[in-house]
């Protein structure tokens, strides 16, 4: 008997059904902040390129700062590429508050932060997120009084 359905057209709708529904699963990323000094609220986002060293993001948490290790869960975050802007909002103004030198005068974190010397890129920041929970660490940098 012959099939109605021939096999190589079978395991093309297959594929791309996998590739459907593969792009559509997110997933939690979870980022543990280190060396985190109590005082205001810590603000995360994961930006996409076009976000990046903005304001916002795709995706948001916040805590409460404490001292020692405060963890931010970014809920059903689709896979992609996306960088890490973390702020420690000392003065509750929701933005990065900067010095008379133009440097952070609050606590901040992003991924790959503690290595990056001179202004940060994607490039340098960015991670990618696969179809599952990921989870990482970053230590808290504080400006220099």
């Amino acid at each position: 008997m012959k099939s109605l359905v021939s096999l190589p057209r079978l395991t093309a709708v297959a594929a791309l059904a996998i590739g459907v529904c593969g792009a559509a699963f997110a997933d939690d990323v979870t980022v543990t902040l280190t060396g985190v000094k109590a005082g205001g609220q810590i603000l995360g986002a994961l930006q996409t390129e076009a976000e990046f060293m903005k304001p916002s993001g795709t995706y948001g948490a916040m805590a409460p700062s404490k001292d020692g290790a405060v963890t931010l869960i970014f809920k059903d975050v689709k896979p992609g590429e996306y960088s890490l802007s973390v702020l420690q909002d000392d003065d509750d103004n929701k933005t990065m508050t900067l010095d008379a030198k133009g440097m952070p005068a609050e606590g901040w974190a992003m991924k790959n932060g503690a290595s990056i010397k001179g202004k940060p890129t994607f490039a340098k920041a960015k991670f990618t997120v696969e179809a599952k929970p990921m989870a990482f660490s970053e230590p808290m940098i504080y400006p220099k009084k």
